[in-house]
This record gives C-alpha cells, structure tokens and sequence, in this order.
C-alpha cells in the first residue's frame, strides 16, 4: 500500500494536494480560494493608499511577509493577509473604526462580535472593519468589504495590528504580545519598510535584514523552505 501524499508545487511552493487553507480550512484546490485571495489582494491595495495618504508606516507581518520573500505573492495555502503598524499608527486605525457606522450581523466566531463591526467607506467603496472583543491588551482589527461571498467560516480578510515597544527594546506584536516581531517600531523610517511590489499590487514590507532576522527566531530557519509545515518535519 502507498501511503505517500501526492505533492503539488504551484509557484515553486511544495504542498500535499489534500492541504487545506490556514483559516478558512477549505481546499487549496477550492474555486472558492482565487476569488479570495483576489479580494484579499483588492482590500490590501486600498489599505496601502490609506496608510499612504495618512503617514501609517506599516509592514507585512507573519505568514504574509513569508510569502513576500518566498516568490512576492500570497502563500498558496493562506487566506488572509496580515500586516503590522507603528504604535503610534495604531491609533489612527481606531479612529477610522470608531469614524464608522456600526451595523447588525451575524455573530462572528474567532472573538469577533457584530457590536464591534463598523462599515466605512474607502476608495468610494464600503468596508467593514472589525475589532476584536477587548481582552486584555490584545489588540487586532480586521478589514474586508462589506458585499463578499468568499469567508465562509471565519471572519477573514486584512488583520492589523501594531508594534508593541517595551522597556528593554525588544519588540512585541499587539495580538500575542509573548511573540517577538520585527517592527515598525515608532523608530522605524519609510527606509526600513519601503513600497514592494506584491502579487500584483503595491505594499510595504520589512527589508530582509530586519525581517528575515524576525522570522527566522519566531518560525525558526525552516520558514525559509519553501513548502507546506506538514512537510518540513
């Protein structure tokens, strides 16, 4: 009997075919998984002209600026973006939260509530951008448009967090703040995180000198390979 999994590669990136996406969990293969990332990719694209227009030094952050070293695009297996601003940047993503409109949906899974959800409008078009329910100080909002039929089981769409600095220098991120990050911190200058090109769209990301180093201690050097976790070990 052959119990080998069948290995796919798509965008020199090895994983099994069953694999299933990070969050939503559903099939890599699914028809469902173009039409999110698209909007994924849409919904960033909007953000970073905000973050422009408003001064917001921010970076791709996690399994995102994974996917950003590896080949500039979203890992196959993924289905959400994550991206990480300055502490102080922060509180210009609350203000836009509490700028909006608060609005009546179902109830989310994950610690997100519909009595934390407001809908905003950006580029002409109206988003939702959610808060997570207030626990201690973690803190993470997510934004996604408000009219989508591609985040079935979660909530889904960009997370932002932010930069926490503490006393001794080292830097923390604001949704598990025992994790190290690589920045912004308040200290950080467009330099350190310039515009990168990213599936298709313009971005910023963490120069590799100060982001590799991150994950390398968070993920260990095996992010570096580029397949599927099931498969590095």
């Amino acid at each position: 009997m052959n119990n080998k999994k069948e290995i796919i590669c798509i965008n020199d990136c090895y994983f099994p075919r069953n694999a299933l996406t990070k969050h939503q969990q559903i099939s890599v293969f699914s028809k469902t998984l173009p039409i999110l990332m698209k909007t994924l990719i849409n919904t960033l694209d909007v953000f970073h002209k905000y973050a422009e227009k408003n001064n917001i030094i921010y970076s791709l952050h996690g399994g995102s600026l994974m996917g950003y070293y590896w080949n500039k695009n979203i890992i196959p297996w993924d289905d959400d973006v994550d991206v990480i601003v300055r502490g102080k940047d922060i509180v210009k993503i609350n203000k836009l939260w509490e700028s909006g409109k608060p609005i009546n949906v179902k109830k989310y899974s994950s610690g997100f509530n519909n009595k934390l959800t407001r809908i905003i409008k950006l580029n002409n078009q109206e988003y939702e951008i959610i808060k997570n329910v207030p626990s201690g100080i973690k803190t993470l909002f997510k934004l996604r448009p408000r009219n989508h039929n591609c985040f079935i089981n979660r909530t889904g769409g960009i997370d932002i967090i932010y930069c926490m600095e503490y006393p001794d220098g080292s830097l923390r991120d604001s949704w598990n703040p025992h994790r190290i990050c690589g920045g912004p911190s308040n200290k950080y200058t467009e330099k350190m995180c310039p515009i990168v090109d990213f599936s298709g769209i313009k971005t910023r990301a963490l120069i590799n000198k100060i982001g590799e180093k991150y994950l390398d201690i968070v993920y260990s050097r095996k992010w570096r390979i580029k397949c599927h976790p099931s498969l590095k070990y």
